[in-house]
């Protein structure tokens, strides 16, 4: 995956991957759980320090928590959210 890929485009490849399907399969689809443009306008103003705005964003997708973080450039993070983790661990759970 290129790194200057659009984040409409990063975030559900990302989030596909983790969850084993194709980014098309995702449902809801990523852009009705949250707005991707807010979320890249937000983290590529601070990105480029063009404006004193959040430094990340997170949600949560699914069993996922998505983080998108402006560093030296624009990173994408997903991992399993902590409720999720917990119920993994916990052995007698129902799923």
């Amino acid at each position: 995956m290129v790194p200057n890929t659009e984040l409409s485009v990063r975030i559900p490849e990302q989030l596909a991957a983790e969850l084993g399907v194709d980014p098309a399969e995702l449902s809801p689809p990523v852009g009705d759980v949250i707005d991707l443009e807010a979320v890249e306008r937000t983290v590529s103003s601070a990105a480029t320090g063009s404006q004193p705005t959040a430094s990340a964003v997170s949600f949560e997708y699914d069993t996922l928590t998505v983080t998108v973080e402006a560093t030296a450039g624009v990173d994408v993070t997903v991992e399993p959210t902590i409720a999720s983790r917990s119920r993994r661990r916990s052995p007698g759970l129902a799923d």
